[in-house]
């Protein structure tokens, strides 16, 4: 279930008949994503980092088509609109916009508030991404466990409906900054999310991120609400997975790391970095980082082949929910580069990853002088891969 959080596409109601009585469900959509009010309250802009709503507010307009206007006196009582409060959680009341014209109501606290990534993603929810780990494909990727789940945060979980949500080709993605953490309204010390397959420990530590959004995240939005911005404009031709920006009809919205308006550029290289094109043979190879630089490496076999790579050992910082940003190693090693790759904090040694196809991308970002992270590279044939490691490749 890849990031994908899910948007709703379009206005629907079923009806259920409980003792007798009707109750109507609405999920309709927001008919004028350029102009959305949001009441910022006094307390979150007392008790939060200066700026941190309206930070959040500047990234959704920079990357879609939605416009807000910002409200700091009036609470929106009737009407759409999105009231950003301060309450005893942070969590998005309702996914996508409210029935009946009643406004949105996005609670915010300490545990949030100094963070804007965080409160993007809870502003993301009440435009209509739904949390990933609620995608209809998601007992490949995860185990709900509901017995270890309070009960009232069972709401929280509850895996959608393939009829009434659409994924647009994204994949499940464990990077989404929707996605939600281990211990999400847990009791007894347990966990509510676990994952299940390849490199589930390190995706376990990634799960719940809130310091990067997907790009998979931005295109459920752009691709429900935004195709008409660019209507009379001719389409660019993206590359690696990009599409037109909403914005920018000229250039496309891309995949991290590429960049440029076709997506087919990659960041510039740093002295300090190690070569970024590379091109594998059977040896192994090392590829080390060093200090804080931020370096990219794409390591591209022949079409028919696989790649080995190996941690030998990476000291970086140490976070409880590790995910893109800063002081991290980031391998994308899976077919769809769209997704957040497997990603490193603090002290690894001794860490093999096999790629999906032909390209490896590793991204490094280090902070400190001392910080520093020692790989090897190889090509291997996927025959020799699949006798050799007794895997399943494509999980």
């Amino acid at each position: 279930m890849n990031k994908h959080v899910f948007i709703s596409t379009c206005i629907f109601s079923f009806f259920l008949l409980i003792h007798n009585s009707i109750i109507t469900d609405f999920t309709p959509r927001w008919p004028y994503p350029d102009h959305i009010r949001v009441y910022i309250s006094s307390d979150v802009s007392y008790y939060c980092a200066s700026n941190v709503v309206e930070d959040a507010l500047k990234e959704i307009e920079e990357n879609t088509c939605f416009r807000f206007e910002k409200e700091y006196k009036i609470l929106i009582e009737e009407g759409e609109g999105i009231n950003v409060l301060w309450g005893d959680i942070c969590v998005s009341r309702h996914i996508g916009r409210r029935a009946f014209d009643f406004p949105n109501n996005i609670l915010v606290n300490y545990d949030c508030c100094n963070n804007y990534k965080y409160i993007l993603g809870l502003l993301l929810q009440a435009l209509g991404l739904d949390y990933e780990h609620n995608r209809f494909d998601r007992n490949t990727f995860i185990h709900i466990n509901r017995d270890d789940i309070q009960a009232n945060g069972l709401k929280y979980f509850n895996e959608k409906d393939k009829s009434f949500y659409e994924v647009y080709g994204t994949n499940y993605d464990y990077g989404s900054i929707t996605h939600g953490w281990p211990t999400m309204f847990v009791k007894n010390n347990k966990e509510a999310i676990t994952v299940i397959g390849n490199h589930s420990k390190i995706y376990q530590k990634m799960i719940g991120q809130k310091s990067s959004v997907s790009f998979n995240e931005y295109k459920l939005i752009n691709y429900n609400y935004c195709n008409y911005t660019c209507i009379n404009n001719g389409k660019p031709l993206c590359k690696n997975n990009g599409y037109q920006h909403p914005n920018y009809c000229y250039k496309c919205q891309c995949p991290y790391p590429y960049q440029g308006n076709t997506c087919e550029s990659i960041p510039a290289k740093h002295p300090r970095c190690p070569e970024y094109n590379i091109h594998p043979n059977v040896h192994e190879n090392n590829l080390n980082f060093w200090n804080n630089q931020k370096c990219y490496t794409f390591i591209q076999g022949d079409s028919d082949k696989l790649i080995l790579i190996k941690i030998k050992q990476a000291h970086l910082t140490f976070r409880d929910s590790c995910g893109r940003g800063e002081s991290m190693l980031e391998i994308k090693y899976k077919k769809d580069k769209t997704l957040m790759g497997l990603c490193f904090c603090g002290y690894v040694t001794n860490y093999e990853i096999i790629s999906e196809n032909s390209l490896v991308i590793i991204i490094y970002h280090g902070t400190d002088e001392a910080q520093y992270a020692q790989l090897t590279y190889r090509i291997y044939d996927k025959p020799r891969i699949h006798r050799d490691y007794n895997i399943k490749i494509g999980k």
